[in-house]
């Protein structure tokens, strides 16, 4: 799905976290999540304008290359997600997965930003 004006859509921002209950339970404080913790390791909420806060259990930040938090840039095909990540690594970004098709239903890669911050670029599959 792109934007209006044709281009990736940023629509998830991604928290990896140690302790999914633990997590929601300080964000239900905060005001940003309403439902109980789900079980099992993914949770998500939508923030708006098309845009979804979401939490993942994942390892300790030190023990990965990856940030424990992501941005999410939804490509409309994997055409466009195969160009936009040889863009960004031709551009001298560093690819942190190259694109692959994850257990979750999707085509995904992550490049990180110029001040490191992990991107991943995704298009369900059809």
């Amino acid at each position: 799905m792109t934007d209006p004006e044709g281009l990736p859509a940023l629509d998830a921002i991604t928290i990896v976290v140690r302790s999914l209950p633990t997590s929601l339970a300080f964000y239900r404080l905060a005001g940003v999540v309403d439902e109980k913790a789900p079980a099992g390791c993914y949770a998500t909420t939508a923030l708006g304008c098309g845009v979804r806060l979401e939490w993942t259990v994942g390892p300790s930040p030190a023990a990965t290359s990856t940030p424990p938090v992501r941005l999410g840039i939804r490509c409309a095909d994997g055409d466009e997600l195969e160009q936009t990540y040889r863009s960004l690594v031709a551009a001298g970004h560093r690819a942190v997965a190259a694109p692959h098709d994850a257990s979750w239903g999707a085509r995904v890669c992550c490049v990180l930003d110029p001040d490191g911050n992990a991107v991943e670029l995704y298009t369900p599959w059809p």
